[in-house]
């Protein structure tokens, strides 16, 4: 099995452990709280509100592991930009005055940002951007909209969501050790 789809369905067993143990989301990130619960700095990511919230995650990560599997993407850059997208919780957390933070939906969205890094050799941006684009916003959309417009209050998991995409296209774009590449002799 691939590296990146082992690291994936590492990361989704953890998820399903720690909901089973942690019900209800627990060890949430809440930055009033950190002084009293520090462990929820590691945990966060991995603790999710409900059903629904752990399964759009798994499915989410398993669907992009997937394309990272397809495009070849290194299991480094995979993992780097989950973890860089996880950190990005946190500030985007502090921008809101301390929402509360389950899930690791921002990795999720930075591993795109790298899938879409590798994909541009194989399809235009100009259609996969803005289709991640409206995928990112879709659940907002739809919050938005069961809540008869309600204020910005939906658009939060759109911003942290971008966020992560933004996070992990910027991953993309540190320099890269150089193949190595080997020479053949001609006779």
């Amino acid at each position: 099995m691939n590296k990146v789809m082992l690291f994936a369905a590492g990361i989704s067993t953890l998820d399903v452990l720690l909901f089973l143990a942690l019900p209800g989301g627990q060890l949430v990130l809440d930055l009033g709280r950190v002084g009293q619960q520090p462990l929820m700095l590691l945990a966060f990511p991995f603790v999710h509100f409900d059903v629904m919230h752990l399964a759009e995650n798994v499915v989410g990560l398993m669907v992009t592991a997937i394309l990272a599997f397809e495009l070849d993407v290194n299991v480094k850059w995979f993992a780097l930009a989950f973890a860089a997208g996880v950190a990005a919780a946190i500030p985007l957390s502090a921008a809101f005055h301390g929402e509360a933070v389950a899930g690791s939906s921002t990795g999720i969205f930075a591993t795109l940002g790298v899938v879409l890094q590798k994909a541009k050799a194989y399809v235009t941006p100009f259609i996969t951007v803005p289709l991640f684009i409206v995928f990112m916003f879709a659940q907002s959309a739809a919050s938005w909209l069961s809540c008869a417009g309600c204020a910005i209050g939906p658009f939060k998991t759109g911003v942290f969501h971008f966020g992560g995409f933004a996070v992990g296209g910027i991953t993309q774009l540190a320099p890269k050790p150089a193949a190595k590449r080997m020479i053949r002799e001609v006779n």
